[in-house]
């Protein structure tokens, strides 16, 4: 009898609109894969922040020591590292990129597909994209001009 009782609400919820059970089941799994996809693209976010970070330390680091020990060419070694952070930083950018794309995909998907929690990041920014965007090449970019011209300044 309960059995019946069940079927019937469930008619009478697909006669409303609203979800069954096994779609209102498949919506709670989607939800949490997308949670899941959005933790993944906050970490490359807050990657990505953080080098920023240390390069702006080292920077001062670097700056402060050419003042103390008067050698003009020690902001020139720093340069090698600044191309080192932003290449990191663009594979950060590009990882975010990517999940952000699977994010999209997941969340337009049709809500009857059931999620396979699927968490690899679809490759659709080149690397170089990545790079020479604002957030990579402007900020490293005006760090390296910076280096530069206090050693261009010292000479």
């Amino acid at each position: 009898m309960e059995e019946v009782v069940g079927r019937m609400s469930n008619d009478k919820k697909a006669e409303q609109g609203a979800l069954s059970d096994d779609e209102t089941d498949w919506h709670h799994t989607r939800v949490k894969h997308l949670e899941l996809i959005q933790a993944s693209i906050t970490r490359m976010g807050a990657q990505s922040a953080s080098l920023k970070g240390y390069v702006m330390i080292m920077l001062g680091g670097v700056l402060g020591l050419t003042k103390a020990i008067g050698d003009p060419m020690a902001p020139a070694l720093f340069l090698p590292i600044i191309l080192l952070f932003s290449l990191m930083d663009a594979k950060y950018l590009q990882l975010e990129r990517g999940f952000r794309d699977t994010f999209e995909t997941v969340r337009s998907g049709p809500i009857a597909k059931v999620t396979n929690f699927n968490m690899t990041p679809t490759v659709s920014a080149s690397f170089a994209s990545a790079f020479f965007s604002w957030t990579v090449a402007g900020f490293y970019g005006a760090v390296a001009l910076t280096a530069i011209a206090v050693v261009l300044n010292a000479l």
